[in-house]
């Protein structure tokens, strides 16, 4: 009404409360349409901007939506709390299978205690990030606390993403009868809210495949997952769906999971940093002999770096920069920088960045 009487400024301030709520409601598309019917003022706007953003993210746009976080952060006026973007910045990162600026979010948000003044949808993202980084007790403490409140503000969805990514930590970390729980309550939850076909839950029931004791119903889970993940789901998400369904409907003697298994290897392989769904594919890929060389879990280190490997070591995460990028900043030349490379993927285990750079967070030297 506000917008046909011609007051859009006054349209614009509501969205303050409805923006939010449209957003945890689904109604993405509503919440676009009244952006977009707001004009040059929702342009002109911080909050505006930042619920084009999680538009565009959740259309799957990730470019714009970085760009209306941009838009963001210069309409800010001084003293604003940048914080509210943080769970979209994440979120983007974890779509982009970019392990490492989400967790880096993540840890500023536990470090400056930004959780319990801000919605449950940070919480979530914030325990997404520690989950998919292999961070096992930082995800659960948190993830628990996210579905917590997810329940307590009506928040289906990011409760049931926490619940989803708990099952995750929980089979990453070897637990096959406590990711079985886990799986079962998201999922469960996930019915119980009016979700039980939204793509996210597609992993819990990748999990729920794996670590079924009735070979029927694992099959049909995995079946199932394969079919929800590739609704909408992200990159990151996928792969690892298709990594964990496609190692078990190989375990189970169904030749499906052969391609499942290369396209996992496709979508992950252009992930900048894919974290533990990294290492999944690839210890499933050795497991059916499709790999001829991959990384063991370790529980210590084979041989402790040298602080010229660790300063090497801490460049790796970073994506964009090359062993030649790296050596400009070291000071020192390419060569040597292999050198230090090829040492720290042998002390570590591994054969490759990637692989490395997961090493290294699960021996808590990153």
């Amino acid at each position: 009404h506000l917008i046909a009487a011609g007051d859009l400024l006054a349209a614009a301030n509501l969205l303050l409360v409805l923006g939010p709520r449209l957003l945890m409601d689904g109604q993405v598309k509503t919440l676009h349409g009244l952006l977009d019917q707001l004009g040059d003022v929702a342009r002109t706007l911080t909050w505006c901007a930042l619920l084009y953003g999680w538009c565009e993210y959740l259309a799957g746009r990730y470019s714009q939506a970085d760009a209306w976080l941009d838009t963001m952060r210069d309409l800010a006026e001084e003293g604003f709390d940048h914080t509210a973007a943080t769970s979209l910045r994440i979120n983007l990162a974890l779509a982009r299978g970019d392990i490492t600026p989400a967790l880096a979010a993540a840890r500023d948000v536990i470090a400056t205690d930004q959780l319990p003044s801000h919605n449950c949808d940070l919480a979530t993202a914030t325990g997404s990030a520690f989950a998919w980084a292999g961070q096992a007790d930082d995800a659960r403490r948190i993830l628990r606390y996210a579905a917590e409140r997810g329940a307590a503000e009506r928040f289906p969805a990011a409760r049931v993403l926490a619940l989803v990514h708990l099952a995750i930590v929980e089979l990453d970390d070897g637990a096959a009868a406590s990711a079985q729980r886990a799986a079962c309550t998201a999922v469960d939850t996930a019915h119980d809210l009016g979700l039980g076909a939204y793509h996210g839950v597609a992993a819990a029931y990748a999990v729920r495949a794996r670590t079924a004791v009735d070979p029927a119903h694992g099959h049909a889970d995995a079946l199932l997952a394969v079919s929800m993940g590739r609704l909408a789901s992200t990159d990151l998400a996928l792969g690892y769906v298709l990594a964990v369904c496609a190692d078990t409907l190989m375990d189970l003697g169904d030749a499906a999971g052969v391609p499942l298994l290369a396209e996992a290897q496709s979508i992950l392989g252009r992930c900048p940093d894919p974290g533990i769904a990294g290492r999944y594919l690839s210890r499933a890929a050795s497991r059916h002999g499709v790999a001829e060389r991959t990384s063991a879990p370790i529980a210590a280190l084979v041989e402790h770096l040298t602080e010229r490997e660790l300063a090497v070591l801490r460049y790796l995460p970073v994506s964009q920069m090359s062993q030649r990028d790296i050596a400009a900043e070291l000071y020192v030349s390419v060569n040597t920088v292999k050198t230090h490379c090829r040492a720290i993927y042998h002390k570590l285990g591994v054969v490759d960045r990637k692989a490395a750079v997961q090493a290294a967070r699960d021996v808590h030297i990153l």
